[in-house]
């Protein structure tokens, strides 16, 4: 039996050191945001009759993809809670927003006219762009960007899902 320090308390077979509750609250506090995350899209997907059903579970728990949906107009309506890890940005500061709010001096002019190109044409686009963080910081990245359609084949979203570029372009 062991007695903790702190309290005069027997521990039955080992003590847990209370930071690994905290790593653990932050991974469950992760997982808790991506659900409601989730949800949020399925919302949209289904008030919007969206065509085309990505694997959205995977794209945010897998392969940690930050997931921008934006009206046909380009106004941020949702952003995925790891949006935060990315950029600095809360979820809430950039909705109504358009994503020209990542971009910056050094965010290169003829990626940005493939990308309106693409979205002007609705169709889909791949690309590396320099960004900006919230506090000013540039990163490399990876959008990967799609028209949505509703079941009457109109436009109704376009979904972009990205990731940080560790290695740049």
């Amino acid at each position: 039996m062991v007695k903790t320090q702190s309290e005069n308390v027997d521990c039955q077979p080992f003590c847990t050191p209370l930071l690994s509750w905290d790593i653990f609250l932050e991974g469950y506090h992760r997982r808790i945001a991506l659900a409601r995350d989730l949800q949020q899209l399925n919302e949209i997907s289904h008030q919007n009759s969206w065509s085309v059903a990505w694997d959205l579970e995977d794209m945010l728990l897998k392969k940690e993809k930050v997931i921008l949906v934006t009206d046909t107009s380009q106004t941020i309506a949702f952003a995925s809670s790891n949006l935060l890890n990315m950029n600095g940005y809360l979820p809430s500061e950039v909705i109504g927003h358009s994503p020209r709010i990542f971009q910056g001096k050094q965010t290169d002019p003829e990626l940005k006219s493939v990308a309106r190109n693409a979205i002007s044409s609705s169709r889909p686009f791949k690309l590396s762009v320099v960004n900006y963080r919230k506090n000013g910081l540039l990163y490399h990245c990876r959008v990967e960007g799609y028209p949505v359609f509703n079941r009457k084949r109109d436009l109704v979203n376009f979904i972009a899902f990205e990731s940080i570029e560790e290695s740049g372009y």
